[in-house]
């Protein structure tokens, strides 16, 4: 019957991330990748909401490890990630603020993952998709 699909929660390990990933992927998924089989499996789809340290991680090693034959997508509301524990050296001038931050989308065009800025305003892991306020007036749109 097509695509089944199971949800898997991931809480970010470091609490100041604030990260919760959810990954709507095909069941054997995980299976595939340890058995570095995965190119044999049937597409996944898979989103990551929130590209703080544990989303951000997640994106790069799922999108480095399984490439293009399945989809994974990335949504958050800014448009960069900020390495939050090189700001306290902000306040000396140890480093400059640019030094600490980084545009996600170039990044995540190197490792197969799709970007989208914004605000996920609903989740619905029976449907598998997410809806997404995107920014700059992009209106809504769903994830799957």
């Amino acid at each position: 019957m097509g695509l089944q699909s199971e949800v898997y929660f991931l809480s970010s390990l470091a609490k100041s991330a604030k990260s919760i990933c959810i990954f709507l992927q095909h069941p054997s998924l995980r299976d595939a990748i340890n058995k570095n089989n995965w190119r044999t499996q049937a597409m996944a789809k898979v989103a990551i909401i929130g590209a703080g340290f544990a989303g951000h991680t997640a994106a790069m090693y799922l999108g480095d490890a399984i490439g293009k034959e399945h989809e994974i997508t990335v949504i958050h509301k800014f448009d960069y990630f900020g390495f939050v524990p090189s700001w306290v050296w902000l306040g000396i001038d140890a480093v400059k603020p640019e030094e600490t931050v980084f545009k996600l989308k170039p990044i995540y065009d190197r490792f197969n993952v799709n970007f989208v800025q914004g605000k996920v305003t609903s989740v619905h892991p029976d449907e598998n998709y997410v809806v997404v306020d995107q920014a700059n007036g992009g209106g809504e749109t769903s994830v799957e």
